[in-house]
């Protein structure tokens, strides 16, 4: 017997602009939350990345 499967769906990730993450940053009261957001846009990192970087003085 064929049993008729419906085709997976797969989605692509939704991408945030540029004008986003500026509004984003802005609306960020708190300069350490500022300070991982520009860090996690600029590097291009994955949250878990970020989130492993140690700060060096």
């Amino acid at each position: 017997m064929n049993i008729v499967k419906p085709p997976q769906v797969k989605r692509i990730p939704d991408i945030i602009t540029s004008k986003q993450i500026g509004l984003l940053i802005t609306a960020t009261r708190v300069l350490r939350y500022q300070v991982f957001f520009l860090v996690l846009y600029s590097m291009g990192l994955r949250l878990g990345e970020v989130l492993h970087l140690t700060v060096n003085a």
